[in-house]
């Protein structure tokens, strides 16, 4: 099978870059969605970890305006990062969701058809992903 769409070898010209793909296996794709799992239940952990509750219980009981707007800006701040953070797992998942369908078209030997359906996207996607694979270096 081409490295590249339209290359008639195996073999990639010196020049050619290195494929995210080429350097992945079964085990890492599996790795690779635990750690954005991960990555998503840390930005979750900025609002839903129990303290930030207790913090606004406490401040409501408290009664105190100072406290409650310290509270107001930690909450602030912590949603802020959440903003932030979630803007990093879309980029990083973006990235991983296309490279792993290159591993499930190349060496999965699935369809575009079968990876577009179970991904829920377009197989128009699939084959521009298809067409233009991801570089190592080109990871967010």
């Amino acid at each position: 099978m081409a490295r590249t769409p339209g290359r008639q070898t195996n073999e990639p010209d010196e020049d050619d870059p290195i494929l995210q793909v080429d350097e992945l296996n079964l085990y890492d794709v599996g790795r690779t969605v635990q750690e954005l799992a991960a990555q998503l239940r840390g930005i979750a952990d900025l609002i839903d970890n129990g303290e930030l509750k207790r913090m606004i219980t406490e401040a409501d009981e408290i009664g105190v305006d100072e406290v409650s707007e310290h509270v107001a800006k930690v909450a602030d701040e912590r949603f802020e990062r959440t903003l932030t953070g979630l803007r990093s797992f879309r980029r990083n998942y973006d990235y991983w969701e296309r490279v792993i369908a290159e591993y499930a078209l190349t060496k999965r030997s699935m369809t575009q058809r079968e990876v577009a359906r179970l991904l829920g996207v377009s197989t128009a996607t699939i084959n521009r992903w298809a067409q233009h694979p991801v570089a190592i270096d080109a990871k967010p």
